[in-house]
């Protein structure tokens, strides 16, 4: 791989990088709302709220581990580690973290929906800004498995160029 396309892969990882670093912050601000939301709730209630909250989002901290791994994959890359011992750690991170956040919130379902719920609180379920919570961090993941598809595709193209290359120049000598 040449200087210039190293150069530029490793630019895209670093604005990958801060992209998903902005994902986590929308991911933390969403859990620091439903929390605070608690804080409101009557003196009685609070603890039980809480607790709900909690139980709740719990999943959500594997969701957020995600997206941390998929951040140091993107850090390793702009940093000049191997492409492709730094996409395995990040996929194999990425495939866990999902597998445990999912058992988590199917063991854990069932308790938050039929927890005795204080009044005006109708289901289990949290929302913020009228958006489901569970929703919002599929969307976010999302997006940082599209940011590292992308990372990939940039640098399959940049391989490809590569070998073209040298097949050229191999044909001079």
């Amino acid at each position: 791989m040449d200087s210039e396309t190293e150069l530029q892969l490793r630019r895209q990882s670093r604005m990958f990088a801060n992209a998903t670093t902005v994902l986590m912050l929308i991911l933390c601000f969403g859990i620091a709302v439903c929390f605070s939301t608690a804080l409101m709730a009557p003196a009685g209630d609070v603890h039980q709220i809480t607790l709900l909250h909690a139980l709740y989002w719990f999943p959500s901290l594997f969701y957020l581990w995600v997206l941390v791994a998929i951040r140091r994959t993107f850090v390793d890359i702009a940093a000049g580690a191997m492409f492709g011992p730094s996409i395995e750690r990040g996929l194999r991170h990425l495939g866990w973290c999902m597998v445990a956040g999912g058992t988590a919130g199917t063991l854990l379902a069932p308790w938050v929906r039929s927890a005795p719920l204080p009044a005006g609180v109708v289901d289990g379920r949290t929302q913020i800004f009228g958006i489901d919570d569970a929703d919002l961090v599929i969307a976010l993941i999302g997006l940082a498995v599209l940011l590292l598809a992308r990372l990939i595709s940039l640098a399959g193209r940049t391989a490809e160029r590569s070998a073209a290359l040298e097949a050229e120049l191999k044909g001079f000598v």
